[in-house]
């Protein structure tokens, strides 16, 4: 019975088709694409009592544009706490939608190149945890041998390892490669080390790296790529 100026713009911009109705014409969906029932729809829900918060819609117009709505529903009740109606209100979340799947897409693609890529490459944070790493590198240091590397905690983990010069010097973690890069090193693959695997097979690495920095320069972590 009445929607204001910002409600008006929304509908100006398509076929006008009532919520209750649209469902009908296939024209209304979740975000995944299904049609949606009648008892399911906020403004149904919202006269029966129900207030629905920041319901996500699917709108497809005739061309199959999308457009993302979150709408939000509460029931209207007179002074005798009876139903009169309800009220609604739409917000165009289609940019923000838009937005999320492109990411999450380039995020997909940039997951692929990393799990392929043929060298050991592993990212880690300020106090030089490893947070993430490739197949190649899991393969490379032997973590497939145990199951429960994961469950191990950091100083476990680490035990597994054992890192040298390349002339058999152990080193202290502190002299590990990721430290260096922690101190602001860049690693230019000029000094190659000799590491005991977990599966103890005994390997040269040449190691390449450099810190990671926020655009005010704060030292988020580093990135490392190792070669057999």
């Amino acid at each position: 019975v009445r929607t204001n100026n910002a409600g008006r713009r929304l509908e100006s911009e398509r076929e006008y088709e009532p919520l209750n109705r649209a469902h009908t014409t296939g024209k209304l969906q979740t975000p995944e694409g299904k049609a949606f029932q009648t008892e399911q729809l906020p403004i149904k829900r919202a006269l029966n009592g129900e207030t629905v918060s920041a319901m996500e819609m699917l709108w497809r117009d005739d061309t199959q544009k999308a457009q993302y709505l979150s709408v939000s529903a509460a029931p209207l009740y007179d002074a005798w706490q009876h139903i009169r109606g309800a009220v609604t209100i739409s917000h165009d979340v289609t940019t923000l939608r838009l937005s999320q799947q492109q990411t999450e897409e380039s995020t997909g693609e940039l997951d692929a190149v990393f799990e392929s890529m043929t060298d050991g490459f592993f990212i880690f944070n300020q106090q030089g945890r490893v947070v993430r790493m490739n197949a190649a590198f899991r393969t490379l240091v032997g973590i497939p041998t145990r199951q429960d590397y994961f469950t191990r905690s950091a100083d476990e983990r680490r035990s597994l390892f054992q890192l040298a010069t390349a002339e058999g010097t152990l080193l202290p973690f502190e002299q590990w490669p990721q430290n260096l890069i922690l101190r602001g090193e860049t690693l230019k693959g000029e000094t190659d080390y000799l590491l005991h695997t977990i599966d103890r097979r005994d390997i040269f690495l040449n190691v390449s790296g450099a810190p990671i920095y926020t655009s005010n320069g704060t030292l988020l972590g580093g990135v490392a790529i190792c070669r057999d």
